[in-house]
């Protein structure tokens, strides 16, 4: 898949801009709070309908406006498509090639785009809400069965919370939520276990890779109910818990994943180096299992990979990243500086919100 256009209007940083991206690596460089990561996030909104920093969609909002566009056209497998991003009197309206998709989840899948960013660091050492986030994003987007499910159990979640925070709650309507939550939370649990099995699979071939063969990474799933045949049973022997916290205390709302480095506990005892370099492992095979499963190469955007990073380990970022692949790079670091073949894609200075094609 290749990003063909973007445009940004009063979005985040960016006035009113728009770029056509080259094949292959596209270098956006420039100096801090200049608007090149506010690209890259006009791009993962556009394909996703969602921010990776924005708890609101109103901070997406330039400041001093009243709203935002962003449109990207992109060219596929399955020919082309334009998805148009509008936030307006607090209101998001997306279309898909002109016509209004019947629901948000719709996006999902049409533009193919993995992102990796500095706050991607709290995937390894952050709290466990970011991790099932992403687990829910990368298998949203190419399992609608998953998606059907997750979002099945978030609503029968919801009800039984409801129900449980009553003083005398129904425990007729209480098992009916129950057996609901078992067999959705199943699905969902499966899914997980094989798109994690999969993911330690190339993470940890991409990482040996990135350590030169020195270190090994090892991703496992924790989910909160091992045996999902006793999913039932587990809720009703919880539910006098469940009644006095007033919420369902188990389930894959509470399910983790655990890193490992040579044995030892990433989040604990890795430093910041081996922290970067698998988070950066889990989204290129996050790309990886996105193509196998679609068929897509999905576009990278990176921003600031290379922040950080010495010569050596920034060759071996390069050797690593897909070379059919359409890549969004951003740098602080000079042009000069950079590595060759950096310096040879075609580069776009970004300044006060602006973007210039260099040379």
């Amino acid at each position: 898949m290749r990003l063909e256009k973007i445009v940004c209007e009063q979005f985040r940083r960016l006035s009113r801009v728009a770029m056509e991206p080259a094949p292959g690596i596209n270098v956006l460089f420039g100096g801090n709070a200049q608007g090149k990561t506010s690209l890259l996030e006009a791009v993962l909104y556009a394909a996703t309908a969602r921010s990776h920093r924005a708890l609101s969609d109103r901070e997406l909002v330039q400041h001093g406006a009243e709203g935002f566009y962003v449109s990207i056209t992109a060219a596929g497998a399955a020919g082309r498509v334009t998805v148009d991003a509008r936030w307006w009197q607090n209101q998001k309206r997306f279309r898909i090639n002109g016509a209004v998709p019947d629901r948000l989840s719709d996006l999902l899948g049409r533009v193919h785009v993995v992102l990796f960013a500095p706050d991607d660091l709290e995937l390894i050492k952050g709290a466990a809400s970011a991790r099932r986030r992403f687990l829910d994003i990368c298998l949203s987007r190419v399992h609608g069965g998953y998606l059907r499910a997750l979002q099945a159990y978030r609503q029968v979640l919801r009800q039984r919370n409801a129900l449980l925070k009553r003083p005398q709650p129904d425990s007729t309507l209480l098992e009916s939520f129950d057996v609901m939550l078992a067999e959705y939370g199943a699905t969902i649990a499966w899914e997980r276990n094989g798109w994690i099995a999969r993911l330690d699979t190339a993470a940890s071939a991409l990482y040996r890779q990135l350590t030169d063969g020195r270190e090994t990474l090892q991703i496992r799933y924790a989910p909160d109910i091992r045996d999902t045949g006793q999913y039932l049973d587990m809720l009703k022997r919880s539910r006098e818990n469940d009644l006095k916290s007033g919420a369902t205390c188990r389930g894959p709302h509470r399910d983790d994943m655990r890193f490992q480095v040579d044995g030892q506990a990433l989040e604990m005892f890795g430093s910041q180096g081996q922290q970067k370099s698998a988070a950066l492992a889990l989204r290129l095979a996050e790309a990886n299992l996105t193509r196998e499963e679609s068929g897509e190469e999905p576009v990278l955007l990176l921003d600031e990979i290379f922040s950080d990073l010495d010569e050596q380990r920034t060759e071996l970022v390069l050797e690593i990243l897909p070379q059919s692949a359409q890549a969004l790079v951003t740098t602080a670091r000079p042009v000069g500086s950079l590595p060759a073949r950096l310096r040879n894609a075609r580069l776009f200075h970004v300044i006060n919100g602006d973007i210039i094609t260099h040379g």
